[in-house]
C-alpha cells in the first residue's frame, strides 16, 4: 500500500480467488494452465463487484495481488476520471491519501518471465505469477505512471 495513502479495506485476490481454485490443474508442472487453474473470469467478476461497491460506498480499498491487464486498466481509466493524469507532464499524479482505490503487485511479478518459470518451477514461491506477457508490462507502465 502507498506510504501516504489510508484504506478501509484491504483485499488480497489470491485469498479471495481460493473457493475458485480448480484442485485438478497442478500449476506447477506448466505455468501456462495459470489460467485455468484460478479463472480469470472468476478474478475480473470478483474486482469489479468489489470496485463498483467501493465507489457506491464511498470507501477506499487497496487490492494485493491483482493479476489481470484488465484490472490495471479499470484502475488507469478510474484515476483518468478522476483527473490524476497531468498532460503537461504525460504521467499519473495520485493523491493516494484522496484515491478510492489503489493496487499492489508482487514486484517478482516483474522480473520474471515465463521462460523463467519454465526453467525454474520450484525455485520461484509466490502467487499469483503473471498470466499472460503482456501483465508484465501493464504492471510496469502503472508502476511508471
Amino acid at each position: 500500500m502507498p506510504a501516504n495513502s489510508s484504506c478501509d479495506f484491504e483485499v488480497d485476490m489470491a485469498k479471495l480467488l481460493l473457493p475458485y481454485k480448480n484442485e485438478n490443474l497442478d500449476f506447477k508442472k506448466d505455468y501456462k494452465i495459470w489460467n485455468q487453474v484460478y479463472s480469470p473470469k472468476d478474478e475480473l467478476r470478483i474486482f469489479e463487484e468489489i470496485v463498483e461497491k467501493t465507489l457506491k460506498e464511498n470507501k477506499k480499498i487497496h487490492f494485493e495481488n491483482i493479476s489481470l491487464l484488465e484490472e490495471v486498466q479499470i484502475i488507469k481509466d478510474l484515476y483518468l476520471d478522476l483527473g490524476y493524469f497531468n498532460e503537461s507532464l504525460n504521467r499519473f499524479e495520485i493523491d493516494f491519501k484522496n484515491a478510492p482505490v489503489t493496487i499492489g503487485a508482487n514486484i517478482s511479478n516483474l522480473i520474471y518471465s515465463f521462460k523463467d518459470y519454465n526453467k525454474l518451477r520450484d525455485s520461484i514461491f509466490f502467487i499469483p505469477p503473471p498470466r499472460e506477457p503482456k501483465h508484465q508490462k501493464a504492471l510496469k507502465n502503472a508502476l511508471n505512471s
